[in-house]
């Protein structure tokens, strides 16, 4: 008997494909906390469950001790290989499950009457509540310093005996405190084991690649949405792995509310921008925003598809998120369920199969978070060819380098001439790049003048292109600011439709000509677009280079 695919399902159910001696295939079904389930270790990588006369075997790491019922705490103690137990857990209605959990995770069973147990263990189960309640405090704490800091990202690295805790402020990583190694691990095993949604069961492990969602309330302060959780194992100083957990925290720091247009200048976007993609949302075909990393593509999907469910309720809105972000009312959030521990090829087919069903779904507007893999290329673009209106992000350097990117996609799925079938009419009608630069302080911005002679070269470049007069740069910072000396973000953003002109140079395989005949018809490049709004004090010319990576010159 071996194990071919294990499934979890609601209420702790499992769904186990057992290939059997004669070497047929069956799924069975158990619950894990069911009366009268017994469970015996065979080894440490393993179990075996009867039910009924059925054996399912699972994974041993399933065995998650962190998930104790809070009815358990003073009934209770784990020491080493061995779980102490009142008897006056038999009272407790999850006592199957607590069981359960420590004969998963391979520990012996030793039961103590009340008063015994009381008399040996109760300080020490008490100790250990007292450091699970620490831990909670702590990282409470650490989610309303964030959101009160108007972070973005939350890293924690753990590596050998320290752990560093590091906050992304308006795109700049600032330290937030230093924690033992031990402290550290246990922060994250309590944010990924207690607080995170993921599905497979998984277990925090600091040698595994692990993902997941938090929406807890009671670990969120009010305006932080969600959490995406994200962790990698690392090189440490000791013989051990070290992790390093990223921490992406989700909410409308825009406060963009209103119109789309409303909404789009609240973000940044230019009024030609504007009209330009509230023109998009009325078309079919396919329109791909572009960025890097924490650059706001997200946050501009929200908002667009906020606005389509407001303005037109009677089309049927879908996405195809991993993991979804933000809540939007009014759109089918399809989720692709994948465990954080599978690998590529498993996800990339789980990927694909959500595509797949989010078209049989009888769409009208269509969102693909992320096009990450050939699959996914292929059928936004299919899905454009048939009168879906699809709105979908992707990874690339500029608003050209779109087309470029997805030409290379389509050409990874066999397509033989993948140029012409990107740019057939009415696949393409819209492309978006944007990058996120900081917003200065109005409060405590100093004049340009005063960089002149720190640094002539840069004095130099902005020279040529603007006037210095009406040039700023970040200050010290001030209480307006909170001593960062920016108070927001704003967007840079290149926005292009594909007229006539552009599709026939593009078509033609000359990005040269097409980016000229886009220029000529009013396009901007975000960095054209960022000098106009440092030109009207609004932007550092220090952070337009930092943030676009190019020199303000061009």
């Amino acid at each position: 008997m071996s194990v071919r695919a294990i499934e979890r399902g609601r209420d702790r159910q499992f769904r186990a494909q057992i290939r059997l001696p004669d070497g047929g295939l069956i799924w069975v079904h158990t619950g894990m906390s069911a009366a009268g389930v017994s469970f015996v270790v065979i080894e440490r990588e393993k179990v075996v469950v009867q039910d009924g006369g059925r054996l399912v075997t699972l994974p041993f790491e399933w065995g998650c001790m962190e998930r104790l019922s809070e009815r358990a705490s003073g009934k209770v103690y784990v020491d080493g290989a061995i779980m102490h137990c009142s008897e006056a857990l038999f009272e407790d209605r999850d006592c199957g499950e607590i069981v359960h959990a420590g004969l998963t995770a391979g520990k012996k069973i030793v039961w103590h009457s009340a008063p015994e147990f009381a008399k040996c263990f109760q300080r020490c189960a008490t100790t250990d509540r007292m450091r699970e309640n620490e831990l909670q405090r702590y990282v409470v704490s650490l989610f309303e310093e964030a959101h009160a800091r108007k972070a973005q990202d939350i890293h924690i690295i753990q590596t050998g005996d320290v752990t560093r805790v590091r906050l992304r402020i308006l795109g700049e990583l600032v330290d937030r405190d230093l924690q033992d190694g031990a402290f550290g691990q246990a922060v994250m095993a309590l944010l990924y084991n207690y607080f995170a949604q993921q599905t497979g069961g998984a277990v925090f492990s600091p040698m595994q690649r692990l993902d997941g969602r938090i929406v807890n309330p009671k670990v969120l302060p009010q305006g932080i949405l969600s959490v995406r959780l994200h962790t990698e194992p690392i090189q440490s100083e000791t013989r051990e792995c070290g992790t390093f957990m990223t921490l992406r925290l989700l909410y409308d720091a825009t406060e963009a509310r209103g119109s789309l247009d409303e909404r789009l200048a609240k973000l940044g976007f230019l009024p030609k921008q504007q009209t330009i993609l509230t023109d998009l949302t009325r078309r079919e075909g396919l329109c791909v925003i572009s960025g890097a990393t924490g650059h706001g593509k997200s946050t501009l999907l929200k908002h667009i598809f906020e606005a389509m469910v407001c303005d037109v309720p009677g089309r049927s809105y879908l996405s195809v998120e991993d993991p979804p972000e933000y809540i939007l009312e009014g759109v089918e959030q399809i989720q692709v369920v994948t465990q954080g521990s599978v690998r590529g090829g498993e996800r990339r087919e789980r990927y694909r199969e959500a595509l797949a069903g989010a078209l049989r779904s009888d769409p009208d507007v269509l969102m693909i978070g992320e096009i990450r893999y050939a699959e996914a290329c292929a059928t936004a673009v299919a899905a454009a060819q048939t009168g879906h209106s699809v709105w979908a992000t992707l990874h690339a350097n500029d608003v050209f380098g779109i087309v470029r990117r997805m030409e290379s996609l389509l050409a990874e799925t066999g397509v033989p001439e993948p140029r012409p079938r990107l740019l057939e009419p009415g696949v393409l009608s819209g492309l978006v790049h944007q990058r996120l630069v900081p917003v200065l302080c109005p409060a405590c911005k100093e004049p340009f003048e005063t960089v002149k002679n720190k640094d002539p070269a840069l004095y130099e470049r902005v020279a040529a292109v603007l006037s210095t007069d009406v040039v700023s740069v970040r200050g010290k910072g001030c209480a307006v600011c909170g001593g960062r000396g920016c108070v927001s973000m704003t967007l840079c953003a290149e926005v292009l439709t594909i007229s006539p002109q552009v599709h026939d140079a593009l078509l033609k395989g000359d990005v040269a000509e097409a980016r000229a005949l886009w220029k000529k018809e009013g396009g901007m490049t975000c960095l054209e677009v960022a000098l106009s709004k440092c030109g009207q004090g609004l932007l550092d010319p220090r952070d337009i280079e930092r943030r676009l990576s190019c020199p303000v010159t061009g």
